[in-house]
């Protein structure tokens, strides 16, 4: 039995897949996963403490492991999501409808939402920009981030297209999709009045940039 996405939005002709990123260097895992990928390294529990206490740089070798399972496990989660989308488009949608993949961050990622972001916009960006995807949509529902303490939650909603034309197509779609979760987000934590855009993209990347 073919595994359909999760939505299909029939009167914008647009189907989309949720992934979460549970486990993804992520939430209570997330060191035991670093800790591993030391182990397996060769590194040292001397590296190992110096990166997570002192900010000390780890040994290139653990670098490249840490970074090649990263992508792995991301991988992993896009491939499905595309064939996903695949087969719902296959079952009942048309030629010209329309696909994105909603990543959702639902704990905190070990390394951060910039960097979790610009990897998957590498990885989209390398090999997978194509028909089957028109567009990745990052968020992060669960962790907001907060550019100071006493400052205001943001819940992220970060999109991507894979060129200029599906931007044009798909934009208006997302964005209103985009600001009705923000709006109801912001409900739910008690914002009245929430941020649905940023001024530029300075102010994306300081809030991803966010603990």
């Amino acid at each position: 039995m073919p595994l359909n996405a999760d939505y299909f939005f029939k009167d914008y002709n647009v189907i989309a897949e949720l992934k979460t990123f549970e486990g993804v260097f992520s939430g209570p895992e997330a060191m035991r996963s670093l800790s591993q990928a030391c182990v397996d390294a060769g590194c040292s529990a001397s590296d190992l403490a110096g990166y997570v206490f002192r900010g000390e740089a780890l040994p290139e070798r653990a670098n490249n492991l840490i970074l090649r399972r990263f992508r792995r496990a991301i991988e992993q989660r896009i491939k499905k999501a595309r064939k996903q989308l695949r087969q719902s488009k296959s079952a009942f949608g048309k030629k010209d409808t329309q696909s994105l993949i909603i990543i959702a961050m639902d704990q905190p990622p070990l390394f951060g939402h910039d960097n979790m972001l610009a990897m998957i916009a590498r990885l989209m960006g390398d090999n997978y920009s194509d028909e089957h995807t028109d567009g990745v949509i990052y968020m992060n529902p669960n962790v907001p981030t907060q550019l100071r303490a006493d400052g205001m939650e943001f819940s992220g909603w970060f999109p991507f297209y894979r060129d200029d034309d599906v931007n044009e197509r798909l934009s208006g779609f997302v964005n209103l999709l985009g600001n009705r979760w923000l709006t109801y987000y912001a409900g739910q934590i008690g914002e009245v009045h929430p941020i649905l855009e940023l001024d530029s993209s300075e102010d994306m990347f300081a809030v991803l940039g966010g603990r």
